[in-house]
């Protein structure tokens, strides 16, 4: 397999932890520990960590966007 390939691959499967999501959204520990623990959220599970990709990261959250009236 191609070197350009292997590298996209990996690209595409990082993981965010925990300490990742709240650096990105700007959540607290308690509430990204919450928001991770809700049925419909993309969470992959590894051993004792909670992980998900910022792929489904960002598509989880654009559809949980509440849209205010105008």
């Amino acid at each position: 397999m191609p070197e350009e390939r292997i590298e996209k691959m990996k690209e595409e499967l990082k993981l965010l932890d925990i300490s990742d999501v709240m650096q990105l959204t700007g959540w607290g520990e308690a509430t990204v520990r919450e928001v991770m623990s809700e049925d419909e959220f993309p969470v992959v599970k590894i051993g004792k960590n909670n992980q998900v990709s910022f792929d489904a990261l960002k598509e989880y959250l654009s559809h949980r966007r509440i849209r205010r009236g105008k």
